[in-house]
């Protein structure tokens, strides 16, 4: 949680203390959104999740979710960061998202960089799996 609060104030520092920090979407996700629209997956991106009563726990009111696919599966692309800095982050989220009732699914950059294709039909396949 310390480099999230280290890279809000970094934020906060070049745009004002009022500016919230969003990541911006990255061209790897682009690729994605590609592939599961050629796929014909139903899919919305950088979609905000209101947490209510969880948001205690999180410690935040929302969170902003990479890919929701058919209003169950949250897909995240995950760069070299979420490896090293940002494990513990995502073990706590995932574990709040699942219980909001959202299936979670990550996919490494390189991956999607490699075969968006082949991660589209994989979420595709985890899909069948939660119908």
């Amino acid at each position: 949680m310390a480099w999230l609060k280290r890279l809000r104030k970094v934020v906060q520092k070049e745009t004002g203390p009022q500016a919230r920090f969003h990541p911006p979407v990255s061209p790897v996700e682009d690729k994605l959104a590609r592939a599961l629209t050629k796929a014909r997956v139903n899919h919305e991106r950088q979609v905000k999740i209101q947490l209510g009563q969880a948001s205690q726990e999180a410690g935040v009111e929302y969170y902003t979710l990479d890919f929701l696919v058919e209003g169950k599966l949250v897909v995240e692309v995950d760069s070299w960061s979420h490896k090293h800095l940002k494990r513990e982050w995502d073990t706590k989220r995932d574990a709040i998202l699942r219980n909001l009732g959202y299936a979670v699914m990550h996919l490494p950059n390189e991956r999607v960089v490699k075969e968006p294709n082949r991660c589209a039909r994989e979420i595709k396949r985890r899909l069948l799996k939660l119908k």
